[in-house]
């Protein structure tokens, strides 16, 4: 752990230093979910269960400090994210010296990170712009796109930049042009008997899928096995077209229909947006 915050204090000029700081932190947390499983050697759910309640009876003492010098915006099991009044060195200091104070009385160690925007679905859905700039995301609405995980990337990008930057996601997906970026990929568990496309049945068990301006396009369907019911695919268009071929490299066709992942960026960015109003 302290190996992995001096990387942490040096990454932030080295990013070599802060990949191995990231590294070490999934190692430390790993031993925490290691403790749930019960086919891990480190099982021990009582443990587990005493560090949850544990750091949560904690934070809600320091949150309890906190009212009355900041507005807590949102807490998790292992965090608290506060708003400052603009411009305010003394709520700073109060705040800093609350939390300084329950770091020696707890024994425990706080890291801080400012931030100047926070735009956020609910706990486990949220983009903040740090004050350099970066930005921190969390959730599937706003995730970067991954080797393991390239799902709807245009439009994850489309709800981050309206957030962030109020662009308007027709002109973020009007300006990709490349197909990778359009993919919705669907797999099916054993409880389903098939994929099918329209009528037809599909030999994939996991493919590719697109929006098509084609109006006579089927939808995506499959079917459960123990009843033989057909179920539409959770989250695909209702035309679809399948490419499960290399897209790595291709442009975008005339058939896609770009308007359909428009309404859908526009719809998850309303998400935020609409509760953000609200309250």
């Amino acid at each position: 752990m302290d190996t992995r915050l001096r990387y942490k204090a040096e990454g932030k000029d080295d990013p070599s230093k802060n990949a191995i700081q990231k590294a070490l932190k999934i190692v430390i947390n790993g031993t925490y979910g290691a403790s749930k499983d019960q086919y891990n050697s480190l099982y021990d759910p009582r443990q587990a269960n005493n560090v949850c309640v544990y750091g949560q009876l904690l934070l809600l003492d320091l949150i309890e400090h906190l009212e009355g010098h900041c507005q807590v915006i949102q807490s998790n099991t292992d965090g608290v994210l506060v708003r400052l009044p603009d411009g305010s060195q003394e709520a700073y200091d109060a705040v800093d010296d609350i939390a300084w104070e329950w770091e020696q009385r707890t024994g425990l160690r706080l890291e801080f990170e400012n931030y100047v925007k926070v735009v956020q679905k609910d706990v486990n859905n949220y983009v903040m712009v740090g004050e350099d700039g970066h930005l921190k995301v969390k959730g599937a609405y706003v995730q970067k796109p991954t080797a393991l995980s390239y799902d709807l990337a245009v439009v994850n990008h489309a709800v981050v930049e309206q957030l962030v930057h109020d662009v308007p996601p027709a002109q973020t997906i009007a300006a990709c042009d490349a197909l990778k970026d359009f993919q919705l990929t669907k797999k099916i568990s054993s409880k389903y008997e098939g994929l099918y496309l329209g009528e037809k049945r599909l030999q994939e068990r996991c493919v590719r899928a697109f929006a098509t301006k084609d109006q006579k396009a089927p939808g995506l369907w499959k079917r459960y096995l123990k009843d033989g019911k057909l179920k539409k695919v959770e989250g695909t268009p209702e035309h679809c077209r399948l490419v499960n071929g290399n897209v790595n490299g291709a442009s975008v066709p005339e058939w896609l229909d770009k308007d359909w992942y428009v309404r859908l960026a526009e719809k998850r960015a309303g998400d935020f947006t609409d509760r953000r109003n609200k309250e």
